[in-house]
């Protein structure tokens, strides 16, 4: 998918997409709206490591899992996100149209920094929330390393934190969907790492039971989740061929 960057994190978007429409080869552009009145709901998300070996946050350090619609319909909360879908029947029409999806952007107060955004007066990114802190916990024996550390000859304190990180591959960015009319089932290859994590957060997106879900994908690559769950929620029928590109 391809994607404009908002000039701030966090902005109101108002669409007009009149030109993208009138560009030869384009179908549909489709927005957030569209996704929200199609049934698409947010994509899966839990914070607990799957593995019964790393249980290293438990539920009652979750204060809330942040919602992660594929395409928002109110509001955009980090620069990148998309804010409309071009289906058309050639990828260069569908770059083309995405070219011409004007946004007029209204923005918000927001923070470029994860120490910053943990504030108490930092702006909150989530309605219904009073902090930007998902998850909150200790690991370990506190005993123990209070005890090794009282046994040091030197003590050395420091703040650190992860900064963002992310899979630069060569695959590109894209996805192919297919639905099965006779089994019901729906297929998606694209280069992605985790394919467990990314079939249970498509598939409640898009709410599709167990066993009506396959997959397929490189071990390694970087499409996205919400990438995924938009292209396969298009409405475009399911024997027709097209392509996309996201703004």
């Amino acid at each position: 998918m391809l994607r404009a960057l908002a000039p701030r994190p966090r902005a109101h978007p108002t669409r007009r997409h009149g030109g993208a429409l009138a560009t030869p080869g384009v179908i549909a552009v489709l927005t957030g709206e569209d996704a929200a009145a199609d049934g698409v709901r947010p994509l899966t998300h839990s914070p607990m490591p799957g593995n019964p070996h790393e249980e290293l946050v438990k539920s009652r350090h979750v204060s809330f899992v942040a919602p992660h619609p594929p395409i928002p319909a109110d509001r955009v909360r980090f620069a990148g996100e998309v804010v409309a879908m071009v289906i058309a029947e050639t990828p260069a029409a569908a770059r083309d149209g995405a070219e011409r999806v004007n946004v007029d952007w209204a923005p918000l107060p927001a923070v470029t920094a994860s120490t910053a955004a943990a504030a108490p007066d930092a702006p909150i990114l989530y309605e219904d929330t009073t902090s930007n802190v998902c998850v909150d916990c200790e690991v370990g024996d506190a005993a123990a390393v209070d005890t090794a550390f009282s046994r040091a000859a030197h003590v050395v304190r420091l703040d650190t934190w992860v900064q963002r990180v992310t899979g630069v591959t060569m695959e590109p960015r894209a996805a192919v969907g297919v639905w099965d009319p006779a089994s019901g089932r729906y297929t998606v290859h694209a280069g992605a790492g985790g394919l467990g994590r990314t079939q249970t957060g498509v598939a409640g997106a898009l709410g599709v039971p167990g066993e009506r879900r396959a997959r397929g994908g490189a071990r390694r690559g970087g499409t996205s989740a919400p990438a995924i769950a938009a292209i396969r929620s298009s409405r475009w029928s399911p024997g027709r061929r097209g392509a996309s590109a996201g703004r």
